[in-house]
């Protein structure tokens, strides 16, 4: 596998200016980006999110609550939602996770779960309701 280190080595950089290109730092100058964005494409470097995320105690990862669908219109307007959210996630280094049950409970204990463990930055909701637990949780 094709390490930081790798890259750094071709483009005559350090690891951290790698690793400050990747996170589109402005104390890199555009050149030396350019130069390092070549080398990853030379050598097929993926950046791991994951592992700087976690560095940084972040998940960069997104709940989608949504009720379960009762087989009705809602399940193609969650669908196209989803997808929508899931472009944004993507195109931003975002996973998203869908947070759904078999009844208000299952889902509010998976969002208290969730949230306490820091498995997520945040959640949206794709439903509105009046004196709703997990609303009144979040």
């Amino acid at each position: 596998a094709v390490t930081i280190k790798d890259v750094a080595a071709l483009a005559g950089v350090s690891p951290s200016t790698v690793s400050r290109t990747c996170k589109n730092n402005p104390s890199i100058s555009e050149e030396t980006k350019e130069r390092v964005r070549r080398a990853m494409a030379e050598l097929g470097y993926e950046p791991n999110f994951q592992a700087s995320n976690l560095a940084a105690q972040i998940s960069r990862s997104i709940g989608i609550i949504l009720l379960r669908p009762k087989g009705d219109i809602r399940e193609f307007l969650y669908l196209e939602t989803i997808r929508g959210i899931s472009h944004y996630c993507n195109a931003h280094q975002y996973i998203s996770t869908i947070v759904t049950g078999q009844n208000e409970e299952e889902i509010l204990n998976a969002v208290r779960s969730m949230s306490r463990s820091g498995k997520v930055d945040g959640f949206i909701v794709l439903y509105s309701r009046v004196n709703d637990p997990v609303i009144d949780f979040l």
